[in-house]
């Protein structure tokens, strides 16, 4: 007997083609996973943030101030300011 019987092998070729479904679900999946955001001064748009500042020592509070916003759209700090994102 070289090849299972007529009702085994419909069910190995389901099994295979729901591994390989699955297989193709998950590389599609990795890619369109949260990436982090690189150019805070875009998110800043959709997102809040707030200017920290950049001097300061461990147990000082630090001081924060609203972003200025460019006429392109992105959000700035002042010198001695760093852009972050507001944590709710």
């Amino acid at each position: 007997m070289l090849f299972p019987p007529a009702p085994l092998r419909s069910r190995l070729l389901m099994g295979g083609c729901l591994g390989l479904s699955l297989l193709v679900a998950g590389g599609c999946a990795r890619d369109s996973a949260v990436k982090p955001i690189t150019d805070l001064s875009l998110a800043c748009a959709t997102t809040p943030c707030t200017c920290t500042s950049t001097t300061g020592g461990f147990f000082t509070n630090e001081r924060t101030q609203p972003p200025e916003w460019t006429a392109d759209g992105r959000a700035t700090c002042p010198a001695g300011f760093a852009l972050r994102r507001t944590v709710k």
